[in-house]
């Protein structure tokens, strides 16, 4: 029987749902492996205090909030898989779903650890213990190492993680006759860590005090000088107090250390199918910092299709934040880090990741870089080529989408010769255009 809604509707929930179906079979096995047997009693706390949270909340009383735990204690993987269970309910419901980057990352995820574990790949569930440990700044390689392991993987070589106690080890060994060596770019150097975490905090508040509220805003926290941990707790009590009292403008606090600018949005729940373009929504794209002026930025808003294909976007929001001018680390001291670690009696493969710090990039930095590289593997024929990555979300007119960039230099003089079997995954797109884009979301 024909389906009593347009066919063409039918067809976009019916591929929606397949989709989904998909990915929540990826996400099991991330919870097989990462939640049930590591994780699972904090992501129980976590779903405990985010309850006590909804139900003690008061916005009369501000102390209310104070009195609860900060979700920042508890592992990144466990609050993520958290916050994608609640963005699956409507699927657990039978209901339409939307798909959220959030579920497409964690699924990938699960089917990365499920293959490396399948595999019986040596050393994976060393590499797991840490990355479920309490040391959470460590996830982030521990992870990237483990993609490049899953890429290799999938083409059929034989992978080994490699114990890096010792003063010189790679990472991972292919077909016990290649060293890959992973590294990880920090976005700002480690001491400045804090502000990280305090983004992280405000990115979890601030749209749950908006929803309670039914207000959308532009919020923009700017860092003139050094904080300490007090300051967070004073950045909290003022957004907290701006939202609750509707408050707009621009407001100093900590001795003049932190501003905040303020600014009411759309109103709340109102639809509309206009991109988020400066001829369509004038005062507010104009309000909106400019990403090259940020260190942080995050659009916020809710996303469905109608009946004729349009997109239709409401509770549109922004948060963004510019900390203190800081020490920073260029790519190529990870390289030149990256290649003490290789033992040079083997041919060798670097991998540097550079998600954290892309969206501040151009392709003249990118030739910049290229001269720093050559030079380098000129000076290092150990090193037979440097592999640069990223991942980033890019998109128009409210359609996000995942990209991979990666670029690979060859070193023209080497020691060693790569096997013939040998190649680096995904070289045939590598390209230093491949690594930027025009239009970030974060």
């Amino acid at each position: 029987m024909r389906p009593p809604f347009p066919y063409i509707y039918y067809c976009i929930i019916a591929e929606n749902q397949r989709l989904i179906s998909q990915y929540v079979k990826g996400i099991d096995n991330f919870r097989v492996l990462v939640i049930e047997n590591k994780l699972a009693s904090e992501v129980e706390l976590i779903k405990q205090n985010k309850e006590r949270i909804k139900s003690n909340f008061d916005i009369k009383n501000p102390k209310k909030y104070r009195l609860t735990e900060d979700t920042t204690k508890y592992h990144p993987l466990a609050l993520e898989y958290y916050e994608v269970q609640q963005q699956l309910e409507p699927y657990f419901r039978k209901q339409l779903c939307n798909q959220t980057t959030g579920i497409v990352s964690l699924a990938t995820k699960g089917e990365l650890l499920h293959n490396l574990s399948t595999a019986k790949v040596s050393g994976f569930h060393d590499k797991l213990e840490k990355l479920v440990s309490k040391d959470f700044r460590e996830q982030d390689k521990i992870f990237y190492e483990m993609v490049i392991a899953g890429q290799y993987l999938a083409q059929g070589h034989n992978v080994k993680f490699i114990e890096t106690s010792t003063e010189k080890s790679p990472d991972i060994l292919i077909d016990d006759n290649v060293e890959i060596e992973c590294k990880s770019k920090d976005a700002i150097h480690p001491y400045y860590r804090k502000y990280q975490d305090a983004w992280d905090i405000v990115t979890r508040i601030v749209p749950e005090w908006m929803d309670n509220e039914r207000v959308n805003y532009l919020i923009y926290i700017v860092f003139y000088k050094e904080i300490s941990v007090s300051s967070i707790r004073l950045i909290k009590d003022k957004l907290h107090e701006i939202i609750c009292e509707k408050k707009e403008g621009v407001f100093k606090i900590d001795d003049d250390k932190v501003s905040i600018r303020a600014k009411i949005m759309l109103p709340y729940d109102l639809k509309t199918d206009k991109p988020m373009t400066a001829e369509n929504f004038p005062e507010i794209m104009n309000a909106k910092p400019n990403i090259a002026d940020t260190d942080f930025m995050q659009p916020l808003f809710n996303l469905s299709i109608t009946n004729e294909g349009k997109i239709i976007q409401w509770n549109n929001r922004y948060l963004a934040m510019k900390i203190p001018t800081h020490p920073t680390r260029n790519i190529i001291s990870n390289v030149k880090t990256a290649a003490n670690q290789v033992n040079r009696l083997l041919p060798g493969v670097i991998y540097i990741d550079i998600s954290y710090v892309n969206r501040k990039m151009k392709i003249d930095d990118l030739n910049k870089l290229e001269e720093q590289l050559d030079s380098f593997l000129r000076q290092n024929p150990a090193v037979n080529a440097v592999v640069i990555t990223d991942t980033y979300k890019t998109g128009r007119e409210g359609a996000v989408e995942i990209k991979n960039g990666l670029w690979v230099v060859h070193n023209p003089v080497t020691k060693h010769k790569l096997p013939d079997t040998f190649r680096i995954p995904f070289e045939i797109i590598s390209s230093k255009e491949s690594l930027i884009s025009d239009n970030y979301w974060v």
